[in-house]
Protein backbone atom coordinates (compact mmCIF):
# COMPACT_ATOMS: atom_id res chain seq x y z
CA UNK A 1 0.00 0.00 0.00
CA UNK A 2 3.00 2.55 0.99
CA UNK A 3 4.32 2.15 -2.53
CA UNK A 4 1.15 2.85 -4.80
CA UNK A 5 0.61 5.60 -2.16
CA UNK A 6 4.26 6.62 -3.09
CA UNK A 7 3.94 5.91 -6.96
CA UNK A 8 1.24 8.15 -6.94
CA UNK A 9 2.50 11.11 -5.45
CA UNK A 10 5.75 10.96 -7.07
CA UNK A 11 3.35 10.95 -10.65
CA UNK A 12 2.06 14.03 -9.32
CA UNK A 13 4.85 15.60 -8.69
CA UNK A 14 6.28 14.97 -12.24
CA UNK A 15 3.41 15.91 -13.60
CA UNK A 16 3.15 19.48 -11.75
CA UNK A 17 6.73 19.54 -13.35
CA UNK A 18 5.45 19.01 -16.70
CA UNK A 19 2.59 21.71 -17.18
CA UNK A 20 3.49 23.73 -20.19
CA UNK A 21 4.67 27.68 -18.87
CA UNK A 22 2.59 30.53 -20.38
CA UNK A 23 3.85 32.54 -22.81
CA UNK A 24 3.23 36.05 -24.76
CA UNK A 25 2.31 36.42 -28.40
CA UNK A 26 2.02 38.94 -30.84
CA UNK A 27 1.83 38.12 -34.48
CA UNK A 28 4.18 40.87 -36.30
CA UNK A 29 5.80 42.00 -33.14
CA UNK A 30 9.37 41.14 -31.77
CA UNK A 31 11.18 41.47 -28.73
CA UNK A 32 11.90 44.99 -28.57
CA UNK A 33 8.08 45.93 -28.68
CA UNK A 34 7.62 42.32 -25.83
CA UNK A 35 9.96 44.79 -24.04
CA UNK A 36 8.24 47.70 -24.51
CA UNK A 37 4.77 46.63 -23.42
CA UNK A 38 6.10 44.58 -20.39
CA UNK A 39 8.28 47.02 -18.99
CA UNK A 40 4.82 49.58 -19.02
CA UNK A 41 2.72 46.86 -17.94
CA UNK A 42 4.77 45.84 -14.93
CA UNK A 43 4.66 49.72 -13.84
CA UNK A 44 1.23 50.11 -14.32
CA UNK A 45 1.29 46.81 -12.05
CA UNK A 46 3.93 48.09 -9.59
CA UNK A 47 1.84 51.43 -9.26
CA UNK A 48 -1.46 49.73 -8.63
CA UNK A 49 -3.56 50.69 -5.22
CA UNK A 50 -2.03 48.55 -2.60
CA UNK A 51 -3.81 45.17 -1.72
CA UNK A 52 -4.63 45.02 -6.11
CA UNK A 53 -3.41 41.72 -7.64
CA UNK A 54 -0.78 42.89 -9.66
CA UNK A 55 -0.42 39.78 -12.16
CA UNK A 56 -3.89 40.52 -13.22
CA UNK A 57 -2.88 44.40 -13.73
CA UNK A 58 -0.48 43.12 -15.99
CA UNK A 59 -2.10 40.45 -17.67
CA UNK A 60 -4.88 42.58 -18.53
CA UNK A 61 -2.45 45.68 -19.63
CA UNK A 62 -0.85 43.15 -21.83
CA UNK A 63 -3.86 42.28 -23.24
CA UNK A 64 -4.78 45.75 -23.93
CA UNK A 65 -1.53 46.26 -25.85
CA UNK A 66 -2.94 43.27 -27.92
CA UNK A 67 -0.54 40.54 -26.90
CA UNK A 68 -1.98 37.03 -26.43
CA UNK A 69 -1.16 34.74 -23.78
CA UNK A 70 -0.19 30.90 -24.55
CA UNK A 71 0.99 27.52 -23.51
CA UNK A 72 3.80 26.26 -25.02
CA UNK A 73 6.39 23.51 -23.96
CA UNK A 74 8.77 25.14 -26.21
CA UNK A 75 8.30 29.12 -27.02
CA UNK A 76 8.77 29.95 -30.79
CA UNK A 77 11.13 32.94 -31.46
CA UNK A 78 8.15 35.57 -31.28
CA UNK A 79 6.58 34.32 -27.87
CA UNK A 80 8.16 35.71 -24.98
CA UNK A 81 8.09 35.24 -21.37
CA UNK A 82 6.80 38.02 -18.99
CA UNK A 83 6.18 38.08 -15.04
CA UNK A 84 3.86 35.37 -13.64
CA UNK A 85 3.96 36.32 -10.40
CA UNK A 86 4.33 39.70 -7.98
CA UNK A 87 7.91 38.68 -6.81
CA UNK A 88 8.75 38.79 -10.60
CA UNK A 89 6.76 42.01 -11.09
CA UNK A 90 9.17 43.34 -9.00
CA UNK A 91 12.47 41.84 -11.46
CA UNK A 92 10.67 40.66 -14.37
CA UNK A 93 12.60 37.67 -16.10
CA UNK A 94 14.70 37.88 -19.44
CA UNK A 95 11.78 37.36 -22.12
CA UNK A 96 14.32 34.98 -23.86
CA UNK A 97 14.77 32.45 -20.57
CA UNK A 98 12.54 29.52 -19.34
CA UNK A 99 10.70 29.19 -16.12
CA UNK A 100 12.66 28.03 -13.31
CA UNK A 101 15.94 28.69 -14.97
CA UNK A 102 19.02 30.15 -13.38
CA UNK A 103 21.58 32.13 -15.48
CA UNK A 104 23.89 29.52 -15.52
CA UNK A 105 20.98 27.50 -18.11
CA UNK A 106 19.78 30.74 -19.40
CA UNK A 107 23.29 31.58 -20.87
CA UNK A 108 23.72 27.82 -22.17
CA UNK A 109 20.37 27.68 -23.67
CA UNK A 110 21.12 31.21 -25.57
CA UNK A 111 24.19 29.83 -26.37
CA UNK A 112 22.90 26.94 -28.25
CA UNK A 113 20.28 29.17 -30.12
CA UNK A 114 17.77 26.98 -28.13
CA UNK A 115 14.58 28.31 -30.45
CA UNK A 116 16.15 28.46 -33.69
CA UNK A 117 16.94 24.49 -34.43
CA UNK A 118 12.89 23.79 -33.45
CA UNK A 119 11.97 26.63 -35.76
CA UNK A 120 13.97 25.44 -38.71
CA UNK A 121 13.39 21.83 -38.58
CA UNK A 122 9.75 22.79 -39.02
CA UNK A 123 10.24 25.21 -41.19
CA UNK A 124 13.13 24.71 -43.53
CA UNK A 125 12.30 21.27 -45.58
CA UNK A 126 15.20 18.79 -45.63
CA UNK A 127 17.37 18.74 -48.78
CA UNK A 128 19.29 15.36 -49.34
CA UNK A 129 22.59 16.21 -49.85
CA UNK A 130 24.27 15.05 -52.99
CA UNK A 131 27.11 12.24 -53.18
CA UNK A 132 30.77 14.09 -53.27
CA UNK A 133 32.20 13.38 -56.87
CA UNK A 134 35.65 13.02 -57.28
CA UNK A 135 37.65 13.76 -60.18
CA UNK A 136 40.24 11.22 -61.23
CA UNK A 137 42.63 11.39 -64.34
CA UNK A 138 42.57 8.53 -66.51
CA UNK A 139 45.15 7.86 -69.44
CA UNK A 140 43.92 7.96 -72.97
Amino acid sequence: MIRIVTLVLAAALATGCAVNPHYWHQAGRGQSDFEHDSAGCAGDAQRAPRGADMEKVYRACMRGNGWQRVKAATPIPDQFRGPESDEEMLAPPSPTSAPNEDDAAARCRLGNNWNQPRLKALTVPRVPEAPALTLTRQSV
